[in-house]
């Protein structure tokens, strides 16, 4: 099985990537996009991505895989913003539209970034399979 995780990682993003950016093309032709709807999907499908992302960063450091330097950059970032996230919520300084920037702009570049590192994972190829017949090790 621990052959198949990053596969299984990166099929999982990409289905969530997909799912968000085909509500926002529907939301985009079919409705107003000053809806108040629209974003309780995005952040629905946050709701899901971002532990998953964050449980494999945090599977990937503990493992220390040859991709836990960047993993453990892009948890440290997670946590960090986390953390103001919560301070945000909790002092009740913003109004409700940046709250939602907040929650949804920061989330998603981390998210994105996490997939680039995930995407270079399972894309790069092996050391040991470069020459004639890689596949066999020759």
């Amino acid at each position: 099985m621990r052959l198949y995780w990053k596969y299984i990682d990166l099929v999982v993003q990409s289905l969530c990537i997909l799912v968000a950016l085909v509500v926002l093309t529907a939301v985009a032709i079919e409705s107003n996009p000053h809806d108040g709807d629209w974003p309780l999907a995005i952040l629905f499908i946050q709701l899901f991505l971002g532990p998953w992302q964050l449980i494999g960063s945090l599977a990937s450091v503990f493992r220390k895989t040859k991709f836990s330097k960047p993993k453990s950059i892009h948890l440290l970032a997670s946590l960090l913003y986390l953390a103001v996230l919560i301070l945000l919520f909790q002092a009740d300084i913003a109004n409700r539209r940046t709250l939602l920037l907040f929650t949804t702009i920061p989330a998603w570049i981390l998210a994105l970034g996490y997939y680039s590192i995930t995407w270079y994972e399972v894309l790069k190829r092996s050391e040991r399979g470069k020459g004639f017949l890689p596949h066999l090790g020759f």
